[in-house]
């Protein structure tokens, strides 16, 4: 993907940026708070509603981006854990926030995938292909992030935790 993106919805445009975070993980990336400004300097001539979606491991890398790009954008959400968190704040300049906002897939699964070829790294340390767990019952988690469009402030966070035994989007990864 490009990484950054405007849309419509309800009359608005919306700026989304993608950002990975550099603490624990591999990859050998430019830094995710000075790509943050450069591509706001963009993103803020066209609209006042932003969000982050920050794929990162460590919450003090996460949190640490929140506040400081607090009340420059909407919101901030973490990924790359697959656990959703307890910590949805507004903080105090307007920007909404949460660790990570989970995932979608099989509820009785390790991060979505089947159990067995996750424990089997984990017991040998040795590579093993991840199967995506396609089973029920599915569970889907979120944030549900308020915006006053006038300031482009968030006003409410909420998690959002749905379980059911039918695919809730579309079809589940791996079934025809």
């Amino acid at each position: 993907g490009t990484g950054v993106t405007l849309f419509g919805c309800k009359g608005y445009e919306i700026g989304v940026i993608n950002l990975q975070g550099r603490i624990f993980m591999r990859e050998n990336l430019d830094c995710p708070f000075k790509t943050a400004e450069s591509v706001l300097t963009y993103l803020k001539s066209r609209t006042n509603m932003i969000f982050i979606d920050f794929h990162a491991e460590a919450t003090s890398e996460k949190i640490g981006l929140a506040y400081y790009l607090d009340g420059k954008i909407s919101g901030l959400v973490g990924t790359h854990t697959h656990v959703q968190t307890a910590d949805e704040r507004i903080l105090p300049g307007g920007t909404a926030y949460i660790s990570d906002i989970g995932m979608a897939g099989s509820l009785n699964s390790m991060i979505g995938m089947q159990k067995e070829s996750v424990l089997s790294a984990l017991l040998t340390q040795m590579p093993s292909k991840f199967e995506v767990d396609v089973n029920p019952p599915y569970i889907m988690t979120g944030a549900y992030i308020d915006v006053d469009p006038s300031t482009g402030k968030a006003v409410n966070i909420k998690r959002v935790k749905i379980v059911d035994q039918e695919p809730l989007v579309g079809l589940v990864a791996g079934q025809d």
